[in-house]
């Protein structure tokens, strides 16, 4: 859903959207970065994030 929203708001230009996922959806979370991160050292961050198990 995400990445509609984003295509659907191409027109405007904006510079970033905040927070298009909740950072506890990491499906959504890789689906979305990999849509707008380019070069290897955008996604490491990323990765490793979403290779870190979540903290209770």
């Amino acid at each position: 859903m995400a990445c509609i929203l984003v295509k659907e708001l191409e027109p405007c230009r904006l510079m970033f959207i905040e927070e298009p996922v909740l950072s506890e959806n990491r499906e959504a979370l890789k689906e979305v970065a990999a849509n707008r991160l380019y070069s290897r050292w955008d996604l490491k961050s990323v990765f490793e994030f979403i290779a870190t198990p979540p903290q209770v």
